[in-house]
């Protein structure tokens, strides 16, 4: 069976990883914390960001 990780998440779902609300999220990203992209018109977070945001928090 193939399992496989995302290589992006929607912002609902990254809010949900970080355990933040939206406006933290968004403050995060206008400041260059977390890289945003757009998929048509969704923003989307790259996961690798998300998980090397959250470590640097931890350490």
């Amino acid at each position: 069976m193939l399992t496989f990780e995302p290589l992006f998440v929607d912002t609902h779902t990254a809010c949900q990883m970080l355990g933040i609300k939206r406006t933290l999220l968004f403050r995060y990203l206008g400041e260059g914390a977390l890289r945003r992209c757009k998929i048509g018109r969704k923003t989307v977070v790259p996961m690798a960001d998300i998980k090397s945001f959250a470590a640097a928090r931890i350490a």
